[in-house]
């Protein structure tokens, strides 16, 4: 497919221009277009894509070679891509200033408030020269209305518009490698996730919602997406992320547990626990007691029953009439977050999770410097861990006897085989 310069394409949406140099008319609006609808914001994310070199989706273009009235060498009309075009020709026009935003890119930030004209020199010469891909539509469909829509469909209605979880792939993509999709068998057709697979991120979207309440993180809004989105946010990046491998298979084990006490049927055996269930509650739930482990595990009779009375055997209507709300908002999330805390309160009292700096530098001099896994030393380039010997998703508590100090890597290791063979 062909590449035009913005500059060009500009110059032949000018009928002036395309008459006298003999190009065709580039009409981006015509009497088969939808209106334009993108604000000031939209462009401005499109000067942003042009300014970092971004390669945009193709220009479709339906050739009219018997439309001479205007110019003698007829028009070019736009089929799909009018917006993206025309923000970038309206911006070398100077009819709107760029607008920095938290992602825009420094160019922008730089330069906010400016028009086109304002610009620095190689920045202007930077949009002039954008290279915009265009896919001439064949004679055959474009001279076809049924084929034309069937095309228009395609471009606009074959994928599905994508969800918060995959907005948020290119930001999570080294927890999503590492801890979430390695984990995801632990959940696979269990009253959390019954399915068999997940879609669009269904499930993964539930385990981070899992670690986000584990994590005791407090977002802004309480919504589910809010809690995922800050807690992705605090985590990424951060070097050692073994600790939620251990997490999980915590929160599978506990979930085994509240299967087993009966939690989520009748006495008949009729399953209590609707989906809407396992969206909000059921990980609410499992992510506050996955941060009391050893203690859960002396009063899960107790904790069980609670929770089976005041949460599973109502309905989701129910506890939405209880909250006297009418739907599972932001408002109904926070309200049931605080509702399963306070029912908690008393039953589980806080432990600690981690082992403290003192704890490991005093136990890594007992051991000689060497790992307890695979005896070698560990060196001064190398990264430690300090490790449950009972492990703490098998009710070890963290204490001092209960330490030893492994390379990171041994450590890694050490928890894959407990995934793998859970």
């Amino acid at each position: 497919m062909p590449t035009y310069e913005a500059q060009i394409l500009k110059q032949y949406s000018d009928p002036n221009a395309a008459t006298l140099n003999g190009w065709p008319l580039l009409r981006t609006r015509h009497s088969k277009q939808r209106p334009s609808c993108w604000t000031v914001a939209e462009k401005n994310e499109m000067i942003d894509t042009v300014l970092r070199k971004w390669i945009c989706p193709p220009i479709y273009i339906i050739v009219r070679n018997d439309l001479t009235n205007a110019v003698p060498d007829g028009e070019w009309h736009v089929f799909d891509g009018a917006h993206k075009l025309e923000a970038v020709i309206e911006f070398m026009d100077d009819k709107f200033a760029l607008k920095a935003t938290a992602s825009s890119c420094a160019e922008i930030i730089a330069n906010s408030g400016k028009k086109f004209s304002e610009l620095p020199i190689d920045l202007r010469h930077r949009i002039r020269q954008y290279n915009f891909v265009i896919n001439i539509i064949d004679a055959e469909t474009a001279t076809d209305e049924d084929k034309l829509a069937t095309l228009w469909e395609r471009l606009n209605r074959a994928g599905k518009k994508v969800n918060n979880f995959e907005l948020a792939i290119p930001k999570i993509g080294d927890l999503l490698e590492n801890i979430i999709r390695p984990s995801m068998k632990l959940f696979i057709g269990t009253v959390l996730f019954p399915a068999s697979e997940s879609k669009r991120g269904s499930l993964e979207q539930l385990m981070m919602l899992i670690l986000a309440i584990y994590d005791r993180i407090n977002p802004k809004v309480y919504s589910t997406n809010s809690f995922v989105n800050t807690w992705a946010e605090n985590v990424r990046g951060k070097p050692n992320h073994t600790q939620y491998l251990e997490v999980l298979i915590n929160v599978r084990k506990i979930l085994d547990e509240l299967c087993e006490l009966n939690t989520f049927h009748t006495i008949d055996g009729a399953l209590l626990i609707h989906d809407a269930h396992s969206t909000i509650e059921l990980p609410y739930v499992l992510g506050i007691l996955a941060r009391q482990m050893p203690l859960f595990r002396h009063k899960k009779r107790d904790i069980a029953a609670d929770l089976k009375k005041a949460i599973f055997e109502k309905s989701p209507a129910a506890l939405l009439a209880q909250e006297k709300l009418t739907g599972r908002n932001a408002t109904y999330q926070k309200r049931i977050y605080k509702h399963i805390c306070a029912l908690l309160e008393g039953v589980i009292v806080e432990e600690p999770r981690l082992f403290t700096k003192q704890e490991k530098n005093k136990k890594l001099i007992e051991q000689n410097g060497c790992c307890a896994i695979c005896a070698q030393k560990i060196l001064p380039h190398q990264k430690a861990d300090g490790d449950h010997i009972i492990e703490w998703c098998a009710g070890g508590a963290t204490t001092y006897e209960n330490l030893q100090i492994v390379h990171r890597h041994c450590h890694q290791e050490k928890t894959a085989d407990a995934v793998l063979h859970k």
